[in-house]
């Protein structure tokens, strides 16, 4: 009788744990990040911060081209559908200049930059050539609906 018990409840946690793991849905989301005259913003990191509560936050960088892919703060690959509004910050010559890291960093640790990179932010903000608007979820004009596999996400900001 005890060992059933036991028996069970080891499959219920390990149930639960594999359920657990990646629980999360999500769909491809790759773009590009211009200005408004269409020239590329490298060296910004892309924060999207869900309107839905209970959602997780999902994060980017983008490279020399301004492109750009987005994963789950933690490393899963792509973006949980749903309306989120976009904050993009520049700190000075990109993220990865701020934070130390090669433009060879994984998606995971890059993820791990910019999280840390944030929680200074506010304790001091960004520098670069994106305007400080951008960088308050309380002020970015920029919002996102993210509603299916591969959304081709063209994000243009203005510099003044």
């Amino acid at each position: 009788m005890i060992r059933q018990i036991f028996g069970g409840l080891a499959a219920f946690g390990l149930i639960v744990l594999v359920g657990c793991s990646d629980s999360v849905a999500t769909v491809e989301a790759k773009g590009l990040l211009t200005w408004d005259d269409g020239k590329p913003i490298a060296g910004a990191s892309l924060r999207l911060v869900p309107k839905e509560s209970g959602k997780p936050e999902v994060v980017g960088f983008s490279g020399k081209n301004g492109e750009f892919s987005l994963s789950i703060v933690g490393g899963k690959a792509g973006a949980p559908r749903g309306e989120y509004t976009v904050v993009v910050s520049q700190f000075g010559g990109g993220v990865g200049d701020a934070a130390g890291a090669s433009d060879k960093a994984s998606p995971e640790e890059m993820a791990k930059i910019m999280h840390g990179l944030q929680q200074k932010q506010k304790m001091a903000p960004p520098k670069g050539e994106v305007p400080a608007m951008y960088s308050d979820p309380e002020k970015s004009p920029l919002t996102l609906k993210i509603d299916g596999p591969n959304p081709k996400i063209e994000l243009k900001l203005k510099k003044s």
